[in-house]
């Protein structure tokens, strides 16, 4: 496939890795880094997050 300018990528971004545990660490840290908490709050939302990505990769 001849991929232009705005072609998405033939292999999806996670093909290289086994465990789906990468993908769910770094979206929760960019889940909590988009929000504005400091302190405490900043690792409620990332164990949210974490919990979150828990949820959806569980059979």
């Amino acid at each position: 496939m001849v991929a232009g300018p705005r072609a998405a990528p033939d292999v999806p971004a996670g093909a290289g890795c086994e465990s789906p545990w990468p993908a769910v660490v770094i979206g929760s840290l960019v889940f909590a880094s988009l929000h504005g908490y400091t302190g405490w709050g900043i690792v409620e939302v990332f164990t949210f997050g974490m919990f979150m990505g828990w949820l959806t990769i569980s059979p």
